[in-house]
């Protein structure tokens, strides 16, 4: 039985690494926004770790469209999406993403990220 493939080679692109340490209630931009209206935010690995009881989830920054469903984190608890070479999610093409607190306590963010 014979099978077509077609593959591609792989495109080159860089991973970025962001850094947020926030305490402001709703939305805290993490990325900004690309240059291009056409290109997208494709998040790889993230870590948050909120100091008191919050629940977060992350948005495209413009249209503030969820990312994410709601990760309802404990006091001194944190959320880990390990490095995925596919990726977890993506943002809407031409916006940044952010994170939306629900309560203005100490969260820290730590986001790889590639620009497609």
């Amino acid at each position: 039985m014979a099978q077509n493939v077609t593959r591609t080679p792989p495109k080159t692109v860089t991973v970025r690494t962001a850094i947020l340490d926030t305490s402001t209630l709703g939305a805290n931009a993490i990325v900004a926004a690309p240059a291009s209206n056409d290109v997208s935010i494709r998040v790889l690995s993230l870590v948050v770790v909120a100091a008191a009881a919050n629940t977060v989830n992350l948005q495209s920054t413009t249209t503030t469209s969820n990312k994410t469903s709601l990760f309802a984190l404990a006091a001194n608890g944190g959320l880990v999406l390990p490095f995925s070479e596919h990726g977890w999610f993506q943002c809407t093409p031409g916006e940044g993403l952010s994170i939306n607190l629900s309560a203005g306590t100490a969260v820290g963010i730590t986001v790889q990220y590639m620009i497609l």
